[in-house]
């Protein structure tokens, strides 16, 4: 007999779905996500615990999102032709399969364009990026104020002015966004203009919080990283129960 484990044993269970898989890996970053997040704003962890629970958090997150994105097709995994795609394949031309393959088309695209405009997605990818392993978040320590900025190699920060004009940019301690000042000839103001931040991340820290500036949004002041992701993780959440094809809850069985 096959000891357990074994080629006889995965015979028995059978395969399991691709889809089934990915939406299981989805499940398992989501609920890590929330189990970083709540370890995070339980009271008795030091802050060099909490700094690393935040990245964990972090990671845990965009990975979630990550899988969500490779079963939906935003990212493209593999080839792998969907159910009614191979059904098209052996009846050419069949009307009924035509309406189906449309409303399949409309349906995904539909929720596609409901998961990429997630709250707070495109700010914990950029987090993500950031690489908080070569760069860890700083503890925040009650008390302490700090920031610092990580510009990224392939879209880095680019600052541009007029001749004659200096371009100062700088980080007040413990905030996240940055200070923008031009100075003219003769040292009068001169015209902004503003930076392009591309893969660009700030952070601070200040009463035993973490920050971020979202660079995309504009003129929106320093952003709690911890708020931030538990607003990206409540709606990442109902977008899981609205979509995901079985209960996360519970493990799937192969063989029901």
């Amino acid at each position: 007999m096959d000891k357990p484990g074994g080629k006889e044993e995965i015979a028995r269970a059978g395969p399991v779905p691709p889809f089934m898989d990915s939406w299981a890996a989805f499940a398992v970053y989501y609920d890590r996500a929330q189990f970083f997040i709540m370890m995070y704003d339980m009271p008795g962890f030091t802050a060099p615990a909490r700094a690393h629970l935040l990245a964990a958090a972090i990671h845990a997150s965009n990975a979630a999102a990550d899988e969500a994105a490779k079963q939906l097709g935003v990212v493209a995994e593999d080839d792998t032709p969907t159910p009614l795609q191979l059904a098209r394949a052996f009846a050419p031309g069949s009307l009924e399969l035509e309406e189906l393959a449309r409303r399949e088309r409309e349906a995904i695209a539909k929720i596609r364009e409901k998961f990429m405009s997630l709250p707070r997605r495109d700010l914990i990818d950029k987090l993500r990026n950031a690489d908080l392993h070569a760069f860890p978040l700083l503890p925040a320590y009650p008390g302490d104020r700090a920031s610092w900025m990580i510009t990224g190699n392939t879209r880095p920060l680019k600052v541009s002015a007029d001749r004659n004009t200096t371009v100062t940019l700088g980080l007040t301690i413990g905030s996240a966004a940055p200070n923008v000042r031009v100075t003219g000839p003769g040292g009068k103001p001169g015209k902004r203009k503003d930076p392009k931040y591309g893969d660009t991340v700030s952070f601070a820290v200040r009463d035993g919080k973490h920050f971020t500036k979202h660079f995309s949004k504009g003129a929106e002041h320093d952003v709690e990283i911890s708020e931030a992701i538990r607003e990206f993780l409540n709606a990442l959440g109902e977008f899981k129960r609205t979509y995901v094809p079985y209960p996360m809850s519970e493990p799937h069985d192969s063989n029901s």
